[in-house]
């Protein structure tokens, strides 16, 4: 978690590895970007590759009631707290690093290939909206509990 304000327009970076340390971002349109350099890979036990290492940071001090209130809109949860937003944009993160889909994708675009998966709607669709369904669920049945 980074507290501090930054003016980098990000709620949350996920930053693959090579030998030097995290590799830098280049965001394309439609969820189409790629690394700087080309991160370190070893093959997981279903032979495919995995990042060998990834950092995600999550920047606390970007959330504001703004952030907050589309986040809510698009989640159609009006009780989301700005703790479980984070939590939201973790698993967001976590997603581009642990997707075989998004791995693969990204990794054909290092290898000078084409290919137009795009790892952010991805991560929204799949990540995302699942743990704020989670979150909201979780919520519901703590109420029923608590009234009871």
């Amino acid at each position: 978690m980074d507290p501090e304000k930054k003016n980098n327009g990000l709620l949350g970076l996920h930053q693959s590895h090579d030998g030097k340390g995290p590799v830098a971002w280049e965001a394309n349109e439609g969820g189409t970007g790629k690394f700087q350099t080309m991160p370190d890979y070893i093959k997981g036990k279903d032979g495919k590759d995995k990042y060998r290492e990834a950092t995600i940071t999550v920047f606390e001090g970007n959330f504001d009631q703004h952030e907050l209130a589309e986040a809510r809109k698009i989640s159609g949860d009006k009780q989301l707290t700005m703790e479980e937003f984070m939590v939201v944009t973790f698993t967001h993160e976590a997603y581009h690093d642990t997707d075989q889909k998004t791995i693969d994708a990204i990794k054909q675009r290092m290898n000078g290939g084409k290919n137009d998966f795009d790892v952010e709607t991805a991560a929204e669709q799949k990540a995302e909206q699942k743990v704020f369904e989670e979150l909201k669920k979780k919520r519901n049945n703590n109420e029923k509990t608590s009234s009871q």
